[in-house]
């Protein structure tokens, strides 16, 4: 019986399907690089804080913002289960973690606080202070 098709020999085949295979990730990789670069062509930069000219004091502005807003009755409080945040101690120890749960968007259900939102001077204190090392101060 007389072919009607010619057919490709195995080692062409495969060939054929990683090209078609690099070719979909390059396109990809282009496509999702696109939606990292601005109006512009360049790649955004994070905001700048003016952390240097800040002067950021545990005591006076981080600790107040924390208790009104994380370490009320169940959220955060003295012997709560999800981690007590009304001492300096405590808090200073788990830092990394609060700048990532303060940056998230409200919508996030890791959010923090929760059922409420932090101003932009209550960000930039209490980001500001680790920034600084989350100093005792």
């Amino acid at each position: 019986m007389a072919r009607l098709l010619p057919l490709y020999n195995h080692q062409n085949f495969i060939s054929l399907k990683k090209s078609i295979l690099l070719l979909s990730v390059a396109s990809f990789t282009l496509f999702a690089l696109q939606g990292c670069l601005n109006d512009k062509g360049e790649i955004p930069k994070p905001p700048e804080t003016h952390c240097d000219s800040l002067n950021v004091s545990y005591n006076i502005n981080v600790a107040p913002i924390v208790l009104a807003k994380c370490g009320t009755t169940g959220c955060h409080d003295a012997g709560s289960p999800n981690g007590d945040l009304t001492n300096y101690t405590h808090i200073s120890g788990i830092s990394a973690t609060v700048a990532n749960r303060i940056q998230r968007p409200a919508i996030d259900p890791l959010y923090m606080p929760q059922g409420d939102v932090l101003t932009q001077e209550e960000l930039d204190f209490i980001l500001c202070w680790i920034d600084k090392g989350a100093p005792n101060n």
